[in-house]
């Protein structure tokens, strides 16, 4: 959309291999929604074992490692957002830098948002771009109705190791103490 701050780059599907392994820092917002099979995703000093029916969300900027598990290869679907608004986008989704991760209240309509983005941008598809920007905002509703998946209770080293990971991938920023630890879900002191 002409003048957007939020727009879809790319929409897509992934089947593994057993040995599925990306190692990255990117530049746009990618929320994931694993269908089949099992992975481990790590970034900012956190790390989770994802499965059917999780989601995880990639931000700019932070670091990431996420591989299939072996002997269960993953399937996922993927969203490539970009603009001003694609990080406040993730957050009105429940994601953040301290908490990455979202098990959402409908799995299956979240599929079938992704499918139906997917299927509006392949080539020769004459797509309405409000049409597309009206799913996206749909597919935030259904994620922000699920439940954050946080990190269990994390010791005085742990929280040192993730505060210096959020500082690390947002050097670029003019990011403050209260901001990362409201990322981190903490008190300032």
């Amino acid at each position: 959309v002409d003048g957007a701050d939020l727009w879809l780059e790319a929409a897509g599907h992934l089947t593994g291999h057993g040995q599925t392994r990306f190692i990255m820092t990117p530049d746009y917002v990618g929320p994931h929604l694993i269908t089949h099979g099992r992975g481990v995703v790590s970034c900012n000093g956190l790390e989770r074992e994802v499965g059917p029916g999780d989601m995880f969300c990639l931000l700019p900027g932070i670091h990431y490692d996420y591989n299939e598990q072996d002997g269960e290869p993953w399937q996922y679907w993927w969203l490539r957002l970009r603009g001003r608004s694609a990080v406040a986008f993730a957050r009105g989704c429940g994601f953040s830098a301290a908490s990455p991760f979202l098990r959402p209240h409908s799995s299956t309509e979240i599929l079938r948002y992704m499918k139906e983005l997917r299927g509006l941008l392949k080539p020769g598809a004459h797509s309405d771009p409000y049409a597309i920007l009206s799913i996206i905002y749909k597919f935030a509703q259904i994620c922000n109705r699920g439940k954050p998946q946080h990190v269990a209770h994390r010791s005085g080293e742990q929280l040192v190791e993730q505060a210096e990971g959020l500082m690390d991938s947002m050097l670029h920023t003019q990011i403050n103490i209260n901001e990362i630890a409201s990322m981190l879900q903490v008190s300032r002191t």
